[in-house]
């Protein structure tokens, strides 16, 4: 089964991050509505999914 951008986030240790990608990491969340907003969510779909694979290196 397919990770959720909110099941993502929640695996991201946010004070481990440089704070460029921490700040983007946080934006995408508050953009989203805490990932509550399925139109939001579907927006910001591609850059989330770019900066999770940065984050994953």
């Amino acid at each position: 089964m397919a990770l959720t951008m909110e099941n993502k986030f929640a695996r991201i240790q946010l004070d481990k991050l440089p704070s460029d990608l921490r700040k983007e990491a946080e934006m995408i969340r508050d953009e989203t509505e805490n990932f509550s907003d399925p139109e939001l969510v579907e927006i910001f779909e591609d850059n989330f999914k770019e900066l999770y694979e940065i984050i994953e290196k």
